[in-house]
């Protein structure tokens, strides 16, 4: 399947400005970090679909349920068939940020 590339939360262009297409591996990766990225109830359409986020950056969460939602959004892509390894790395919860390294089957 092919599909435009998102960069900084818009559309990627080159130095022409032409629209940029993905494909393969780099569009399953896409995908992945966008399934991660997506906050729960964030779509009107599905709003059992995403992450919670919001719980987990504002409350104290064990990493085991952190890891538990990340394999949850990474296993419900048609693609992926399995999760090799997944980890949390540095977690930041007044910056908002956390490092998750994984390795994935698709």
């Amino acid at each position: 399947m092919i599909w435009l590339k998102i960069e900084n939360n818009d559309v990627a262009r080159d130095g022409k400005g032409n629209l940029i297409l993905i494909e393969g591996q780099e569009f399953y990766i896409q995908r992945i970090r966008h399934r991660i990225n997506f906050l729960l109830g964030e779509s009107e359409y599905n709003l059992t679909a995403g992450i919670d986020w919001l719980t987990i950056f504002q409350e104290k969460i064990n990493k085991d349920r952190i890891l538990a939602e990340l394999s949850k959004a990474i296993l419900a892509d048609s693609e992926t068939t399995s999760i090799e390894s997944i980890e949390v790395g540095e977690y930041d919860s007044l910056a908002k940020k956390i490092k998750i390294i994984a390795k994935i089957n698709s």
